[in-house]
């Protein structure tokens, strides 16, 4: 076998030492008893720093209900990974809500070993090519080692992706500064609608209440059995004030544009279309007794293939080119056949 990551060795250790005990018991007793936080980050941040080093990419998903932390918490770790990787991880072009744009920036981006933070997955996706977006994400996911490019998924839910990482949140009261000034203060209630500002001189990482770190626990996949299992808490610290409050605002627009459905996806695949029957409209239409014609389905099914190639679209979706692309045939040879 070739050589594994520190994390990987660890955990094989373990599950070979342990292999009679259960689930409870990994949790429980070893997980949350035995081994050290600060023993278990630092394997976590060792391993990012390997695959870095070994032609490796990182794909996580993080677990937790509203306020937990789980978006700080993974920012901070995307953080980490681009500094590992050597390309570093900007808040305004690297965090994403929507995953048509996610999957198409991957896809299209030829920067090798850049990190994406998708953070809050809808549970819903609507619209044409929502499945091919879920379809193509997990086709990344499996063939994305090659150019190092790194995805870390944030949602209330793990989804099904092939993550090498999954973080769950562990505590439900969250480690946080206490401020007696705060608590004395008449306005302490209408001061905490403020998120990153104050009604007063103290700023708002100085606040009661404001968090000082965020822990979730780790769980990677068994070798025997693929099942994921418990291996300890990763602890990271409250993100610097500044870039605490950029991640706030990146992501509040983040989510507004997807609510307001602010993407040109779908846009962009329509004027792919229109291009294609410009590029290779003499190929698409035929010499009839009646005048010109669009060539059949099957042809201009064979051409989108030839053009976008085979694993660009799902089959519904070139069904739907198809029909599309047809139509736009038909309007372009009745204007024809209208001036002979």
């Amino acid at each position: 076998m070739g050589e594994v990551s520190p994390l990987q060795a660890y955990c094989k250790q373990v599950d070979l030492k342990y292999y009679e005990k259960t689930y409870g018991w990994y949790y429980y007793d070893l997980a949350l008893k035995q081994v050290p936080t600060d023993f278990i980050t630092n394997l976590v941040l060792k391993d990012f720093e390997w695959r870095a080093n070994h032609q490796q990419n990182i794909l996580s998903s993080t677990e937790g209900v509203q306020s937990s932390g789980k978006s700080l918490f993974t920012l901070n770790m995307a953080i980490h990974a681009g500094n590992f990787f050597h390309f570093p991880f900007i808040l305004k072009r690297d965090i994403y809500s929507n995953p048509y744009q996610l999957d198409q920036d991957i896809r299209n981006n030829e920067e090798s070993r850049r990190t994406f933070l998708y953070d809050e997955q809808p549970q819903r996706m609507v619209g044409m090519g929502s499945y091919s977006t879920k379809i193509s994400l997990k086709d990344y996911e499996e063939i994305g080692r090659y150019t190092q490019k790194n995805v870390f998924y944030c949602s209330p839910e793990v989804h099904e992706h092939a993550h090498y990482f999954v973080f769950k949140q562990v505590d439900y009261d969250i480690d946080r500064l206490t401020n007696e000034k705060c608590k004395s203060c008449a306005l302490y209630a209408k001061c905490n609608f403020e998120k990153y500002s104050t009604l007063c001189e103290i700023p708002f990482f100085e606040r009661d209440g404001y968090p000082k770190q965020f822990r979730f626990m780790l769980y990677t996949k068994r070798l025997s059995d693929q099942v994921l299992m418990p291996r300890g808490i990763v602890s990271f610290p409250m993100l610097a004030p500044k870039t605490a409050k950029e991640y706030d605002s990146i992501k509040s627009n983040n989510i507004k544009n997807f609510e307001n459905y602010a993407n040109n996806a779908w846009d962009k695949k329509m004027g792919d279309i229109e291009k294609f029957v410009d590029e290779f409209e003499q190929e698409l239409i035929k010499e009839t007794y009646k005048g010109i014609a669009p060539v059949n389905k099957r042809l201009i099914e064979s051409k989108l293939y030839e053009k976008f190639g085979q694993n660009r679209f799902l089959k519904d979706e070139i069904a739907i080119f198809v029909e599309i692309a047809r139509q736009l045939l038909q309007e372009k040879c009745a204007e024809q056949n209208g001036k002979n």
